[in-house]
Order: C-alpha cells, then structure tokens, then sequence
C-alpha cells in the first residue's frame, strides 16, 4: 500500500505554527528584535479525557497577553509549546480553552516581566468546562406507509444547555431539518422537526461544544406516505380526447404538429442543464469498491463536484456544517475500523485514513462551508503522481525547480484559501545526502537566499531546514529512517 503524507502532515507540521504562531516561528529562526522579549508558555495536554477523541481532537487555546504593545493574541493546539515576541515591560498573560471555536475555561490573568532580548517562561492552567453525555434512544411519528415522519424525538440522560438543531447532524438522506425543541418538565428529552422525502433509516450524531456525546442508541427508521396525485390527470385525458377528435377532425392534425414540435424541444434543454451543474452522491457499488459500503451524504448538504479519475474518487459537498464534517468523519471510521488521524483549527478541519490499498483524505472549511472527500487508489491501478508544473512553481518566485534524479514522487498536494493560506506539499522517495543538498541549493539559487536549520531538529538520522523569500516559506524534511524527504511550501497572504 503507498503510503501517504498528504494535506492534515502540511496542515500539523506547517500551518499551525504559520497561522497562530508567525511570531513565534520567525523568532525561532532569528535572535529577538529591537527592544524585543518574548514568553514562552507550555500549554495543558488533553489530560485524561484524551480517551473521548471526538472532543479532544477540536480543544485549543487561545493565549491572551495585555502589556505595553496592546493586547496580542495567539491560538495553538492542546500539549503544544508557544513563544510570543513582545515588547520589553510588564504584561499579563491569559488562557482561554476553545471547543469548537467556543470558550468551555479560561484561567486568570498572571504578569509576566519581559526583558529585552531574554525570553520568559510562564506556566499557565486552566480548568476545562467538559461535561459527558449520552443519546439513549431516539423515536419517530408517523406510520409506515400511512403518515409521513415530521418529528423525531431525542432522549439524552442530561439536558444539554444551548442544544440546537445546527449541533445535530442527520445521515441517511431524505431529511431535512427544521427547529429543535426541549420538552417542558423533561431531563433531557428534545423534539426535531423534519421534514422527509423517503422511507430510510437514518443515524444521528451531535457535536456541542463543552460536551462529549456518546450516540449508542442513534439509529431509526422514518417513514413516508407517498403522494397520490392521480385523480385529477385520469380525469382530464379522458374527457379532452373523446370532445376534441368527433368535433374538429379538421383542426386537430394543424394544431397538433405545431404545438409539439414547439414545447418538447424548448422544455427538455432547458431542464437538463439546470440539474448537471450539480453532482450526485455516488451508488454503494462505487463505495463498495473504495472499501466504505454504505456510506451515506450528511443530511442537508448537497454534491458540488463528484468524479472518479485515475482510479481516484474525489467528492466536495456544499452547504456543509461541522456536524455535517463529524457525522461524515464517524462513518468512515465505521466503515474502515480505524479512528484516523484528525486536527481541527480555528475553521479547518481535516483527517486522513490509511486503509486496505486506499488513502483517504476528508477537509472541511468553515468559510466555505464545504467538505471535499478524496480517497486514491493505492494499488497500483492508478496513475503515477507528478512533480508539480513549472507553471505551479513559478507562481512562487520557483521558475525551474527540478525534481532530483532518481527520485520518485510519493504524494503531491496543492492547496489553497485555507484562511489566506495556500501552498504545496509533496514528498520523494529514494533520498541520499547529495539529493537533499541538490534540491536544497535549488532552491538558495532562485531565492538568493541562505537555508537555516528548522527549529535546530537536524540530527544523525534526521535533516530540516527551512528558507524563507518575501511572504514564502520552504520547509524541507528528511527521516532518513523512513527514506523519504518531505517539501512543503507555504504562502501567507498580506
């Protein structure tokens, strides 16, 4: 099975500290400006609520400092370490824990004194406000093939504050959401209008900031009664050929030529492009055949592109919220029997599986509001992956840029609009000394500038530098364990 280092290794390794932590980087890579100090601030793990992956994987911090510069602000992920470049004087430095973009604790203010050109390190904790739950069943109204379903009903053993219906993502498709309700007098029972276009049986997941929800009752079977309007065209074809035919025999042969001709043509094209524009969500044999049978599309979104190419599938939904992402993300690890590795940011989120011959990558993008799914084809039935374009590389000042001799490309990735941030990632098999060196200078010639060691890693088994030009970055890695050298080329938009 190829293995794969595809976008969520760009997002951990490279746009993390490049969207919350641009100060700290740049400070680790050259001595503090100015009159400059900075605090460095090893932030709380995810203790051991580590085991409830589904809350842990979306806490983050928020580092709030209040001093001489103003207030400065930084976010980073749960166990990390942050250094923030600052103004020489005296500050005071917060924490706020963030679950799903929302505060669930924050810690108290503590002043920091920084000195000029020294860094400062500050220990900081917070109490998170997390709370367990749990779906304990789940019912519908209506009957089968007499009412249709327009409520379903939620049993938690807890009331959930702020519960909405936007925390509520529905699987299975045919239903759409409407307002959800708490029942008056109850623990924790809420109703959910829907509104259904099909018999199916659906499944439910809720994410709620500051809460972990179990769902091992979230099953159910909706009903539908199907329309029957059938009355009235039996009434009118009957009436209109038996009057038309015995009165005017004369005039029927004119009219009717004239009228088909005329409405057929005019009817039918300007329907079909109205509905090819948007894709389908593929058939289960195609699911089936990249390993995930079954899979459902999240309720309420819809298909903006869906193809197969190379023996690669790719699908982007539109209309997509972070239930919509988690209810996806859940049934891939169903289907695969894995919990894949996920990293959630301030509106990002992307995880990726390894499984059977498949590699599959699954983002979701909160301005947006879409998910693209990409599962590729790792047995080899697919097509070779390429060095980027000289095109690609010289709208990044690379004009040139050659792939080493001998090497092979393993994964090559382009990304672009993740919050004003775009670039490439790729990574080459076959690597020695004299190839890391060899793209290494390539890259100093076009830059005309000089590589520096990246966050001094490099080691006996272990090479990473980094070279910066303008508002572009390279960072080059090497495990010389794993034989594969790793490019990943960020830009930060102004």
């Amino acid at each position: 099975m190829r293995r794969t280092y595809g976008p969520l290794r760009f997002v951990t390794r490279l746009l993390l500290p490049v969207l919350f932590m641009v100060p700290a980087l740049f400070s680790c890579l050259s001595p503090l400006t100015g009159g400059k100090g900075a605090v460095r601030i090893q932030l709380p793990g995810q203790d051991a609520r580590s085991a409830f992956t589904d809350y842990t994987a979306a806490l983050e911090y928020r580092i709030d400092c209040t001093g001489p510069g103003g207030k400065i602000s930084r976010n980073a992920e749960a166990g990390s370490v942050i250094t923030i470049e600052l103004e020489a004087g005296e500050w005071e430095a917060g924490l706020t824990a963030l679950h799903y973009r929302s505060p669930v604790g924050s810690s108290a203010s503590v002043p920091v004194s920084i000195v000029k050109g020294e860094t400062t390190s500050v220990n900081l904790s917070v109490a998170v406000d997390f709370s367990e739950a749990t779906l304990q069943s789940v019912t519908v109204n209506g009957t089968a093939g007499a009412a249709s379903t327009t409520q379903l009903t939620l049993y938690f053993n807890k009331d959930i504050a702020g519960l909405d219906a936007a925390d509520i993502a529905i699987t299975g498709g045919g239903v759409t959401k409407g307002a959800l309700t708490k029942v008056p007098n109850t623990t924790g029972q809420y109703t959910l209008a829907v509104s259904v276009t099909r018999q199916e049986t659906i499944s439910v997941a809720v994410t709620k900031p500051g809460y972990y929800v179990s769902t091992p009752a979230n099953q159910v079977s909706i009903h539908y009664k199907t329309p029957e309007p059938n009355e009235e065209p039996n009434e009118e074809p009957n009436e209109e050929p038996n009057e038309e035919p015995n009165e005017e025999p004369n005039e029927e042969p004119n009219e009717e030529p004239n009228e088909e001709p005329n409405e057929e043509p005019n009817e039918e094209p300007n329907e079909e492009p109205n509905e090819e524009p948007a894709g389908s969500w593929p058939p289960d044999t195609t699911w089936a055949s990249y390993g995930l049978p079954g899979l459902q599309q999240p309720s309420g979104t819809g298909v903006k592109i869906s193809g197969v190419a190379d023996g690669n599938l790719m699908i982007q939904l539109k209309n997509a919220d972070q239930p919509a992402y988690e209810n996806l993300y859940t049934q891939i690890q169903q289907k695969t029997g894995q919990t894949g590795t996920r990293t959630n940011l301030l509106g990002y989120a992307i995880g990726e599986f390894n499984y059977s011959d498949f590699a599959l990558t699954i983002t979701w993008t909160a301005i947006s509001r879409e998910i693209t799914l990409r599962v590729e084809d790792g047995s080899g039935s697919g097509s070779s992956i390429e060095w980027p374009s000289d095109t690609v590389w010289a709208g990044y000042g690379l004009s040139g840029l050659q792939q080493p001799g001998g090497t092979t490309v393993s994964s090559s990735t382009i990304l672009s609009g993740l919050v004003g941030v775009s670039g490439i990632f790729i990574a080459l098999k076959n690597i020695d000394d004299s190839i890391y060196d060899d793209l290494l200078g390539q890259l100093e010639l076009r830059w005309g500038t000089t590589a520096v060691p990246y966050l001094s890693e490099n080691a006996a088994d272990h090479r990473s530098d980094v070279i910066m030009h303008g508002t572009y970055m390279v960072v080059l890695e090497w495990d010389k364990g794993d034989d594969e050298l790793t490019v990943q080329l960020t830009t930060i938009a102004g």
